[in-house]
């Protein structure tokens, strides 16, 4: 299933083990990168350079890899898991040598973030305003 990539999944596995991560986090991104490597030796012919190699090709499939958990694949997946996903993909290209994938970031939308950031202190926001910008609604 893995075939080609069985290699570079173990290399990743000892490179978890000298980290100082929780047991639990180097067990989900274990499960995650294997998938994730799984799917890829599927659709490595979709790419005309090696994503784990090249920085263009690493970012469409991480890119492609992301829709097809969303919306493709056998089970569509939550937006919290695809999150998780793509968090365990960022530390397994940054351990492997390549920056982290641009095409990465994560699925909650930046325009809403920073309307709730913005929200005036009538709607009542006034707890959310100081958990999203450090500093807003301090005593002065």
């Amino acid at each position: 299933m893995l075939g080609e990539y069985a290699a570079v999944l173990g290399e990743y596995a000892a490179a978890l083990e000298r980290t100082p991560l929780s047991e639990e986090t180097r067990r989900t991104y274990r499960s995650r990168v294997r998938m994730f490597l799984s799917w890829l030796a599927d659709h490595a012919a979709t790419y005309t350079a090696d994503p784990l190699a090249d920085r263009q090709a690493r970012d469409w499939a991480v890119r492609d890899y992301r829709m097809w958990l969303l919306r493709d694949g056998p089970a569509r997946r939550s937006r919290v898991y695809v999150n998780s996903v793509l968090t365990a993909l960022d530390d397994f290209h940054v351990r492997r040598g390549l920056a982290r994938p641009t095409s990465a970031a994560k699925t909650c939308p930046r325009a809403r973030r920073a309307r709730w950031r913005s929200a005036p202190a009538s709607a009542g926001c006034a707890p959310w305003r100081r958990i999203c910008r450090p500093g807003a609604g301090a005593s002065r």
